[in-house]
This record gives structure tokens, sequence and C-alpha cells, in this order.
């Protein structure tokens, strides 16, 4: 008896085994999307979760960089404006880039972006949060204005960095009671 207990209990092990190998692979992927949440790191999940939007619109500008011009073919509510695009760095969000787009909830910038440009996001009513590497140096006139939403800004520098950028007229008019957090601290609206 205690024989086909231990066999039992054998056979229930190497399934479960089997079942958590099996769980955590994906064969249908190519080894780009294969699926680490079983053994990921955090900063692995943070990466995976901060995969670069496709479909965006873009335009090359005279100094060999690309500036984000719209949403374009672009479907997802939580956009990653990329840090290159072609090769090339992206360095700035255009006027008007993603204006009016209420589906959108998130949007994060990744570093080398240096400019977002005027109404960039205004009127996003569903913006919620906004993450903004520390490579900004601008911010345009009324670029989260009508982001009622709002109520978080990540900004992944100082809170003397955040106030050096330049911030145009009425850059974030008629917003949510956003807080900035910075690397030493948060600064209110």
């Amino acid at each position: 008896m205690r024989k086909r207990i231990l066999v039992l209990c054998m056979v229930l092990l190497i399934a479960l085994c089997c079942g958590v190998l099996w769980a955590c692979s994906d064969k249908d992927k190519s080894s780009d999307e294969i699926s680490t949440d079983c053994y990921a790191t955090k900063t692995e999940t943070i990466e995976k979760l901060k995969k670069p939007s496709e479909g965006l619109a873009f335009a090359l500008q005279g100094d060999d960089t690309y500036q984000v011009m719209g949403i374009g073919t672009c479907t997802d509510k939580e956009v990653v404006i990329p840090a290159t695009y072609e090769g090339k760095a992206v360095t700035s969000i255009g006027s008007g880039a993603f204006y009016d787009c209420s589906g959108l909830t998130s949007a994060t910038i990744e570093n080398g972006v240096t400019s977002i440009g005027a109404s960039a996001f205004s009127g996003c009513r569903g913006l919620t949060s906004a993450t903004i590497e520390n490579g900004v140096t601008s911010i345009g006139a009324s670029a989260f204005s009508g982001c009622r939403g709002l109520n978080s800004i990540t900004f992944e520098g100082t809170k003397a960095q955040w106030n050096a950028i330049a911030k145009g007229f009425d850059w974030n008019y008629n917003t949510g009671n956003y807080t900035v957090h910075c690397t030493d601290g948060d600064i209110a609206k």
C-alpha cells in the first residue's frame, strides 16, 4: 500500500512539474516574445510593459531625427513613445500629435525625447497618467490642456530638473489634480 501511495505521489509531482514548465513556455511565439512571467525579475517585467507602441505616425526631421506626428494606426490605450524609430533618435512629439485622443489612458515618453509640442496631448480626457523621462527640456503651450483625468505624472528626474523644464502657457490648463512624482519627492499641482 505504501508503494502505491509513493508511486502515486511521484506521478502527481511529475505531472505538476510538467504543468508548470508548460505554463511558463509558449512554443507558438518567437524567441523575442517568449513569456518570462514565471521567472521574470522586476526590471524584465517593467521593460516588457514598456514595449514601444506600434503604428504611431513619425516624420523625419532635417537633423536626421524623428518627430512623433500622431496616433497613426496605433490602437494602444497606453501609448509608449520610443526613444528610437528605424534606428534613428526620436527627439520630439509634434504639436497636436495626440490631440483629442480621448481613449488614451496613459503615455510613456522614453528618454531621448526632449520636446513635447504645443497641444500634444490636449483634450485627452481619458489620460490619467504620464511618465516622462528626464531628457525632456520643454513642454509646449497647452500640451496637457483639457486632460481632466490626469492625476499622476511620473518624472524620471529630480524636482529641480522638473522645475527647470521650459513649460509653455497653460501647458496644464484644466487638468486633474495631479501629483508629479520625482526621484527625490513629489510636487503637487
